[in-house]
């Protein structure tokens, strides 16, 4: 098996610490009395439509040919004295200054992407609830957005995102639960409890909804009545953040003990002697082609596994110049991956040999899983821009969703 020799996590952590810190102490010596995270929304591409987050948490549907706005969406929540706003801190105030009712520090909203599903647009926000938008109609019912279909509160920040299967909305809370919530209507039909927070993207097959959680477990539960499938969940050895990826009737996950596991969809059980270990978490999801696992890792590689033997498929892994956190895509055979300082890579899947590499015209950072259609991969980053790449040459245009009518 491939092992790669452990980095300490100290100047990491204490970095993570000071940045931490610096950012409090800004918005506090600036006036501003309630903040929230900056989030990392991500995409999807529906009946020629890009759907897309915006970091000031804001839903857009993009037509993709013109690039024009079709409609947009801001969720509006009431404050106690009545106003609205973007965040729940919505109403805050800035020294020398009156309240707007509109938070001064209201970006990040969200950290999943969005999913569209026979013409509704679902996606979950970090105020723990998952919101339904019509996606149909290119009028907007009120002139600053259209309305919500309905709304469905969990009662922590949502972080994975939705998944849609079998007529239900599955999501995962920071509230340590897993919910199904008829499409439809909205209405709750279950809710499973784990023992810590889900922050992965449900995933359904067959039935079966699976997702992991920071408890370190693997979880399979019955999507029609929310009972346990597996004897026991899973154990990994530590938080499963990763949305986990099904093919041949396994299940590969990645977890922050710095390994990927196998496991059989079934039973529930290891399917590899051994999971397969590199040098950093693995955050991202998983894909899948032709019998090999494609993983990108906070260690800068990008791995090929087999998926049988869960041995290297490549002679050696590509390695990139920073952490992947984004998932990867494929398109027509080229796997490509792009780094959390926005350098895009574009890799032969069969060989591991790179066909190009393209750095973003950013200077944040890339988190949002990629979305790909018909030979272009769309990436969002934290300048609250969409990055279009052409598959088979990594020539690069980009939207600004602040600058979009």
């Amino acid at each position: 098996m491939f092992d790669i020799k452990r980095r300490p996590l100290t100047k990491i952590c204490l970095l993570i610490g000071l940045i931490t810190g610096l950012l409090v102490f800004i918005l506090i010596s600036t006036g501003c009395t309630c903040y929230g995270p900056r989030g990392w929304p991500g995409c999807a591409v529906y009946d020629e439509t890009l759907y897309v987050g915006t970091m000031d948490g804001h839903l857009l549907a993009i037509d993709i040919e013109s690039r024009d706005e079709i409609w947009h969406w801001p969720p509006q929540v009431k404050n106690d004295n009545g106003a609205t706003g973007v965040f729940d801190c919505s109403g805050c105030t800035q020294s020398g200054s009156s309240s707007t009712g509109y938070g001064m520090f209201i970006a990040g909203y969200f950290y999943g992407s969005p999913v569209v599903d026979n013409d509704i647009a679902y996606i979950g926000a970090h105020n723990g609830k998952v919101f339904a938008i019509d996606a149909n109609s290119t009028a907007d019912s009120d002139p600053d957005g259209r309305d919500d279909k309905w709304v469905f509160e969990t009662g922590g920040p949502i972080i994975g995102g939705v998944t849609v299967a079998e007529d239900t909305v599955f999501v995962g809370s920071s509230d340590g639960k897993l919910y199904a919530i008829d499409a439809d209507s909205g209405e709750g039909k279950w809710e499973f409890a784990v023992e810590d927070k889900v922050w992965s993207r449900p995933v359904v097959h067959d039935g079966i909804v699976y997702f992991g959680s920071l408890d370190h477990k693997l979880y399979a539960v019955n999507a029609s009545n929310g009972e346990a499938v597996w004897e026991e969940p899973f154990e990994t050895g530590g938080a499963i953040a990763s949305t986990a990826m099904i093919a041949d009737g396994v299940i590969y996950v990645g977890s922050f003990d710095r390994k990927l596991y196998a496991v059989s969809a079934s039973t529930g059980k290891a399917y590899w002697e051994e999971p397969f270990s590199a040098g950093n978490w693995f955050w991202s999801t998983p894909v899948y082609n032709n019998g090999i696992i494609y993983a990108g890792s906070l260690d800068n590689n990008v791995y090929a596994i087999d998926a049988e033997t869960g041995g290297l498929a490549w002679d050696h892994p590509f390695e990139t110049t920073g952490p992947l956190k984004s998932s990867p895509v494929l398109s027509d055979g080229i796997l490509v991956v792009a780094t959390e300082q926005g350098v895009v890579y574009a890799i032969d899947a069969a060989t591991g040999e790179q066909k190009w590499d393209n750095e973003l015209e950013t200077d944040e950072s890339v988190l949002a899983p990629m979305c790909a259609d018909k030979g272009m991969v769309y990436i969002t980053a934290q300048d609250n821009k969409v990055y279009i790449l052409e598959v088979e040459t990594g020539s690069q245009r980009s939207i600004s969703l602040g600058d979009i009518d």
